[in-house]
């Protein structure tokens, strides 16, 4: 394991984000982030799903 992974996390937006949808997310509101990408709350459901859910 010598490649770590972008881990995806929830966090909170401290300006105006654009999600890789292109959805923006407002400051202050949840969303996902993973290395580089931003997800808004719609993309981090379906990241989840597509990752499965790992938190079990």
């Amino acid at each position: 394991m010598s490649k770590a992974k972008p881990v995806l996390r929830m966090v909170t937006a401290p300006n105006k984000w654009k999600c890789q949808c292109g959805k923006v997310i407002q400051a202050g509101e949840s969303c996902g982030k993973m290395g580089k990408l931003v997800f808004c709350m719609e993309c981090l459901k379906k990241e989840s799903k597509r990752h499965g859910d790992s938190t079990r």
